[in-house]
């Protein structure tokens, strides 16, 4: 899976030098490999998603800011917050209460 590529500011052109490639055992830089072991880390992530796919394991992911959600994490963040403000409400609403009846 490729990780990070840097970019040079004066020609806007990718340094493939210092990409990073993460493989089972380490990550390495993509010069440090062979056309056949970045063929064979193509391979298995290909194999990796193809048995996802079709084990119905697949979501949609959607980018928000710099994290990326699934709908179903995003919706369990979102019901997290709801109930925290819920509870602040609730909270606030004792809070006031206490006080108009001192």
């Amino acid at each position: 899976m490729v990780n990070t590529i840097t970019t040079n500011n004066v020609n806007n052109k990718c340094d493939y030098s210092k990409k990073q490639v993460h493989t089972k055992e380490k990550t390495v830089f993509a010069d440090e490999l062979t056309k056949a072991q970045m063929r064979g880390i193509i391979d298995d992530r290909m194999d990796f998603l193809a048995e996802k796919i079709r084990n119905g394991d697949t979501e949609i992911s959607y980018q928000i800011g710099a994290s990326s959600f699934t709908e179903r994490e995003w919706n369990k963040i979102i019901e997290k917050y709801d109930d925290i403000q819920e509870e602040l409400k609730e909270m606030m609403e004792e809070k006031v209460e206490e006080k108009t009846l001192m």
